[in-house]
């Protein structure tokens, strides 16, 4: 998913974060891109509450990441023939970073 071409890294320095990039195709054959800036804790941590209440919830989760971190491209949420992937793919970002490491003593 995480793609640099020249207009990312233009947003991801006009918002001072790193900035992910969604492509797909629209009904009628044409490319889209749509970018979304790096979720906060608070938008990840609601994607991930609603992914442990409900296992099957991926898609709203991955819907809250759309509507919470978009700033730029084409808007895939608003696009039904993409909004179902977009959201699967967006539902991504929310994972851990490996900066905690349970071990046994």
């Amino acid at each position: 998913m995480e793609v640099t071409d020249s207009k990312q890294v233009e947003l991801a320095a006009a918002h001072n974060t790193k900035i992910y990039v969604i492509e797909g195709v629209g009904e009628n054959g044409e490319a889209l891109k749509m970018y979304l800036k790096k979720p906060d804790y608070k938008t990840k941590k609601a994607a991930l509450e609603t992914l442990m209440a409900d296992s099957k919830a991926v898609i709203v989760a991955g819907e809250m990441i759309l509507l919470a971190c978009f700033v730029d491209g084409d808007n895939l949420y608003n696009n039904e023939d993409t909004r179902l992937e977009a959201a699967m793919a967006a539902a991504e970002l929310v994972k851990f970073n490996d900066t905690i490491a349970l071990k046994k003593s």
